[in-house]
């Protein structure tokens, strides 16, 4: 555990430089939300709850290009942006309860677990750590601004996000 604890500690640090913060938390969100995603649509199939697991969304047929450049487009540049000043506006409500960055985050990524769970429930299970990790980043590098603690939660999210259309979706292209 401390391991883990002494390799995480880095999200607390503004030391660092933005970018090796903002690769390094990306790569960090979009592995542990693979992860734990997995195993729970993995342990929802072995239960027999498919019906949970099939992604509404997903008809089946292969993204056009266009439909894929569109979605990397709002993936990657609107969505971030537009997500990273909801949760900071979260983060300072649940801030006026508690102090802690951690409870704040945990608070404020429920929040924006059920606002993606709402299309395919499931995908909560993949974003909650993410938005956790945002929240730790946003309220840690708003100690310099908060105009930096938006563009690193937003990098970090963007970053996250391509990551995601890269390995899932991109195979799926029809070009």
């Amino acid at each position: 555990m401390k391991i883990v604890a002494r390799k995480l500690a880095y999200l607390f640090d503004v030391s660092t430089s933005p970018t090796r913060y903002v690769i390094k938390s990306s790569f960090l969100s979009f592995f542990v939300s693979i992860i734990l995603g997995t195993l729970i649509i993995l342990f929802l199939s072995l239960i027999g709850q498919r019906d949970l697991v099939n992604d509404p969304l997903d008809d089946g047929e292969p993204l056009t290009l266009a439909v894929f450049i569109w979605t990397l487009s709002t993936a990657v540049f609107i969505a971030p942006l537009i997500e990273t000043y909801l949760m900071a506006w979260t983060v300072k409500v649940f801030s006026r309860f508690f102090e802690h960055i951690i409870i704040i985050s945990i608070f404020s990524s429920l929040l924006m677990t059920i606002m993606h769970s709402y299309f395919w429930p499931i995908w909560g299970a993949f974003v909650i750590v993410s938005f956790m990790i945002y929240g730790i980043a946003y309220q840690v590098w708003s100690r310099i601004s908060m105009g930096t603690g938006i563009v690193v939660a937003a990098s970090i999210h963007a970053g996250h996000n391509f990551l995601v259309m890269m390995v899932l979706n991109l195979p799926f292209v029809e070009f």
